[in-house]
């Protein structure tokens, strides 16, 4: 139940679909281009591991690469396959009919 006067209610307006995220396209990105390749997925995940692979590679000489580099392919699976499980509605089922 809302305090404010109806006339300061903002009306509710339903959220826009998301835009399917392909699991090719985010894998062959983030192998090629690695933590930049993530910014196709989430722009979350691109910063912050951009930040990580560029601490990782300063400090280990470039080690560290060869850690951070598969860790960014896993999470762009990871997450375009959570995109797809989050979905829009379209793929749930829908419930039985009751019985007549």
């Amino acid at each position: 139940m809302s305090t404010l006067p109806p006339f300061l209610e903002l009306p509710s307006t339903p959220e826009p679909p998301r835009r399917r995220k392909s699991v090719r396209t985010a894998v062959l990105l983030t192998v090629l281009f690695g933590p930049l390749g993530l910014f196709y997925v989430s722009p979350f995940a691109g910063l912050l591991m951009t930040f990580v692979t560029g601490v990782a590679g300063l400090f280990t000489v470039g080690i560290g690469l060869f850690l951070a580099w598969p860790v960014c392919i896993l999470w762009a699976v990871a997450a375009t396959t959570g995109h797809h499980e989050e979905g829009d509605g379209s793929t749930a089922a829908t419930p039985p009919a009751p019985p007549a």
